[in-house]
């Protein structure tokens, strides 16, 4: 389906290829493909994938030159599997970002040619604008300075199909309003910074050595410049991106770990208690708490971060805390950040502070309580150009001594660019 809605959107671009320039040959490859998917529909129940299957088929049927009522009727099952897939706020129910954009990006395409197949006098043109406006303020609430979508468990963030930017643009819409809770992600914006913090990422079970835990998650952007991201796998038009590099589920937030002695893959549940976000006259204050259970052991995490109005840092405390007489049984803990590919860092010995330089030389120091913090590489996939590119992750690490510890630590800038930092935007 996904192939025949780009042919069929493209038809005029392929008419100027040599080799697929025969118009005859097009048209029995775009029924072949029609009559195949009208056959999967007995299969494809309502959701995204019936979205893809039935928005193929109408944009066929502009090509095959179908009757008016057969559009309409393609129409009106298209606007009942995204009525199934949103609720009432345009939430979607994966809270897969890169799926809500698909979504928008379909209903843009089918707005343009549904005046080809309307019987109803506007009231599949009025369905079709109501999605528009339900999806939109929530893709703007997810999206960060840079221009992408947040990336976080079960969300890959935006992919190489789809451009945000020129998606919001060609809705054209009247309401230029921002969801800044929606889907269990809250944003805060303060001066330059964007900062969008996963506060719903709960586990039911998961098998594994040791956990990088999504709840409470964050990624930060300073004008168009990304500075923390999460490092997660996501889909796109080819399948799934490990099929190019896989790379481990990774978040800007806690990683855990039981002693070697325990090193058997483990059971992992996370409970999130509670979440809340508020601010004062000074600062944008965001706090969770949450229950990470492993093996019947139980470990809590309290998260506060504190960012100022003047969007001049970010300061933020990690609070631990696990069951009495159960100490020998951890492994250390790292509390982990993951920075851009873009953006340059460095540490000196002895030194408690690192030094962050992004792609327009704005400098930001990255400071923490303890002189325990390191760098590490990671691999990173670009959802963008699906290149594979090598980062650095700042990790402070602890060992149990007590029962409750905590984590300090604060990003703070140093000098701002006087460069203009604005990317050229390619529709």
């Amino acid at each position: 389906s996904s192939r025949l809605s780009a042919i069929c959107l493209n038809i005029r671009f392929l008419d100027l290829s040599k080799n697929l320039g025969d118009q005859k040959n097009i048209i029995l490859f775009i029924r072949f493909h029609v009559i195949y998917l009208t056959f999967c529909k007995l299969f494809c129940f309502k959701g995204l994938k019936s979205l893809r299957l039935h928005s193929s088929i109408f944009f066929a049927s502009l090509i095959l030159g179908d009757a008016y009522a057969k559009r309409h009727g393609i129409l009106k099952r298209i606007i009942k599997d995204a009525s199934f897939l949103l609720n009432k706020n345009g939430e979607i129910k994966s809270r897969n970002a890169a799926e809500l954009l698909e979504i928008l990006f379909l209903v843009n395409r089918l707005i343009r040619f549904s005046s080809t197949a309307e019987l109803s006098r506007g009231k599949v043109d009025a369905e079709l604008k109501r999605i528009q406006n339900k999806v939109a303020p929530v893709l703007r609430g997810l999206r960060l300075g840079s221009g992408r979508l947040v990336r976080a468990c079960g969300s890959g963030g935006e992919t190489t199909q789809w451009n945000l930017d020129k998606e919001l643009f060609d809705a054209k819409l009247s309401d230029f309003s921002i969801r800044k809770r929606a889907m269990g992600f809250h944003r805060v914006s303060a001066g330059r910074l964007r900062l969008i913090f996963d506060g719903k990422s709960a586990l039911d079970s998961v098998q594994s050595n040791e956990l990088s835990c999504p709840a409470f998650s964050f990624e930060l952007s300073s004008g168009q410049r990304t500075i923390f991201q999460n490092n997660v796998p996501f889909k796109f038009f080819l399948g799934d991106s490990d099929g190019i590099a896989r790379s481990p589920k990774q978040y800007n937030s806690v990683q855990y770990s039981l002693a070697r002695r325990f090193r058997k893959a483990s059971k992992w549940s996370v409970k999130i208690v509670r979440v809340k976000d508020y601010r004062d006259h000074e600062n944008h204050y965001l706090e969770g708490e949450k229950v990470i259970n492993i093996d019947q052991l139980n470990l809590s995490h309290w998260r506060k971060l504190i960012i100022p109005s003047s969007g001049n840092g970010v300061i933020g405390r990690d609070l631990i805390s696990i069951d009495s007489g159960k100490m020998v049984e951890y492994g250390p803990i790292n509390v982990q950040f993951f920075l851009h590919p873009s953006v340059d860092v460095w540490k000196t010995n002895e030194s408690n502070y690192f030094l962050l330089q992004l792609k327009n030389k704005e400098l930001w120091n990255f400071e923490t309580d303890m002189n325990n913090g390191f760098l590490e590489n990671y691999n990173y996939l670009d959802p963008t150009d699906l290149q594979e590119r090598i980062g650095y992750k700042i990790v402070l690490q602890r060992r149990l001594t007590t029962q409750t510890f905590s984590i300090d630590w604060r990003l703070f800038i140093q000098s701002h660019s006087t460069r203009i930092t604005r990317e050229k935007i390619n529709f």
